[in-house]
């Protein structure tokens, strides 16, 4: 199984029955209707499943996909995904905003309170 791997519990989503993730745009990886393991920072959480996908270029962040993704206004958010994807070309570069909802039978006991 695919994994979606977290260094970092933004916003404290991952604790969400249904979470989004901004990452540079992969079709071949990140594709609507597969299921995916999530871990955080190695350890594994649970698993989801993509819902949807939207694609866009990193000036076009909104203020919704900012906040509800990271916790941080636009320019925050923007500065943080430059930092995590240093050397990517941001005029070419598209990024994707995916809707992930969990499979409520692989949540680990522990997950209540995801740090």
């Amino acid at each position: 199984m695919n994994q979606i791997n977290f260094s970092y519990n933004w916003n404290n989503k991952l604790s969400c029955h249904a979470h989004t993730t901004i990452r540079l745009r992969n079709d071949a990886k990140y594709i609507v209707g597969e299921r995916y393991e999530e871990t955080l920072n190695g350890k594994k959480l649970q698993e989801v499943t993509i819902e949807s996908i939207r694609h866009f270029m990193l000036p076009k962040m909104s203020e919704f996909m900012a906040w509800i993704d990271t916790g941080y206004n636009p320019q925050e958010a923007e500065a943080v995904i430059r930092k995590m994807y240093p050397g990517s070309d941001w005029s070419r570069q598209q990024l994707s905003y995916i809707l992930l909802v969990t499979d409520k039978n692989t949540i680990a006991p522990s997950n209540e309170k995801i740090k």
